[in-house]
């Protein structure tokens, strides 16, 4: 545990600069001091993800890299194969996914692994550069701040994920909906899915919303997409692909870098081996947990976005669109902590000034920040620490998508009352 003392202590003085941030003038030396604060937390979250996992770039090369090896093998029926009982297998994607790891199948692993990491950090690079365009000194510093000190963004990096790459579009998602570029909204949202199926709850909010134009470009390209890939490999593996969809989905994961409401909820209602990933059988506590929590997670959310009205400006629709994806994030059957990571585009835009936040909440979202902070990591503390650990604060990152979920619907609740009393109710959805 001598590591996350030294990465709370580092994130103290991270959240103590962003919480006097608002009042202390953001002087060139205080800017590089905090930035040296972020980047020691980020490397000390790269060296926690190097030596602390099973190996480094374990998804990558047990599951991307893997996949593009059988189908250059021509043995893609084993792309679901399982090595043990109790391991779960390291691709689950749709088999045509594993058709963009054949380039870089044909080199040797390491050489495949090195060109694949700087590829992603590529994609966050550019990511970065777009969000600090036009911006403030002040806001610039704190997204820089955000990004150098993400953990999960560094655990996505080192264990080889796909996620960090879904930055980018992530980014691309708020700016084309800004634009009302639907149709090719629609297929990116579908390409986003393709990869992390949760995301399919943006596609159910733009319906909600009436933007039909996204529902159907998003289900056509999910139906070609799903029929190459069935034309490709065949529809017996696809059944597999779904079985083990079923497998894993069957029942809580209680591994520690389970951070969805199942993960936390299994973790602290019940005893679930926290260094396997195969799902547990849940309790009628967990299930009466399950509906409570969830139920209030999609309760307080269904409820703002019903009372009320349609986006009349950029800030409100990407405020619903933040809010969206933090509820998948939460209640997602599996939400693996670098699945966090995308939070940092919404945030980032808030940082911006481009997404509202309540006036007098900007701790909440220095809480949640901190929160979100730290890389998931499996570690062996005694007596009432260890209960704690495990019952609560391994949860840190699912806790922290709590309080960015509260800050985000007041926003949107104060924003649209303020709107109310100023414009009476009159207006309708918004045009870019």
């Amino acid at each position: 545990m001598k590591e996350y003392e030294i990465f709370t202590v580092l994130a103290a003085i991270l959240a103590l600069g962003l919480w006097s941030g608002r009042e202390i003038p953001w002087t060139l030396g205080r800017r590089a001091f905090l930035l040296t604060v972020a980047l020691s937390i980020g490397a000390l979250a790269v060296y926690l993800g190097c030596t602390r996992i099973y190996i480094r770039n374990w998804d990558y090369l047990n599951g991307y890299y893997h996949a593009g090896q059988l189908v250059l093998q021509r043995a893609s029926e084993r792309l679901y194969f399982r090595d043990a009982p109790e391991r779960a297998a390291g691709f689950v994607n749709l088999p045509i996914v594993a058709l963009l790891y054949v380039p870089l199948a044909l080199l040797s692993p390491p050489v495949s692994m090195y060109i694949n990491g700087a590829l992603g950090v590529a994609a966050v690079a550019l990511t970065v550069y777009l969000l600090l365009r036009d911006t403030s000194p002040r806001s610039a510093t704190l997204i820089a701040i955000l990004f150098l000190a993400s953990g999960p963004l560094w655990y996505s990096v080192t264990m080889g994920n796909v996620t960090h790459f879904l930055l980018l579009p992530m980014y691309g998602t708020f700016i084309l909906s800004a634009r009302r570029r639907d149709g090719l909204l629609g297929v990116l949202l579908a390409l986003m899915s393709v990869m992390k199926p949760y995301l399919l709850i943006l596609v159910v909010y733009f319906t909600f919303r009436r933007r039909f134009r996204i529902t159907a470009a998003s289900l056509l390209t999910w139906a070609a997409v799903f029929a190459a890939s069935v034309a490709i490999f065949g529809f017996a593996l696809h059944v597999e692909w779904w079985q083990v969809l079923g497998r894993v989905s069957r029942g809580p994961v209680g591994e520690y870098n389970s951070q969805s409401l199942n993960g936390f909820l299994v973790r602290l209602l019940q005893h679930p081996n926290l260094a396997i990933d195969e799902p547990q059988v849940p309790t009628r506590a967990f299930h009466i947990a399950k509906i409570l929590l969830g139920g209030s997670i999609l309760g307080a959310s269904g409820w703002v976005f019903l009372r009320v009205r349609p986006p009349h400006s950029r800030p409100e629709e990407w405020l619903e669109i933040a809010i969206v994806l933090t509820v998948g994030t939460l209640i997602a059957p599996i939400s693996w902590s670098y699945y966090y990571a995308l939070l940092l585009i919404p945030v980032a835009f808030y940082l911006r000034g481009e997404i509202p936040g309540p006036r007098a909440g900007y701790w909440p979202l220095v809480l949640a920040i901190v929160l979100l902070m730290p890389p998931v990591q499996l570690a062996y503390p005694s007596g009432i620490r260890k209960l704690l650990y495990e019952r609560l604060l391994l949860s840190h990152c699912f806790l922290g998508g709590l309080v960015l979920l509260g800050f985000l619907l007041s926003a949107r609740w104060l924003q649209d009352q303020e709107r109310l009393s100023t414009q009476g109710t009159s207006g309708g959805q918004y045009r870019a």
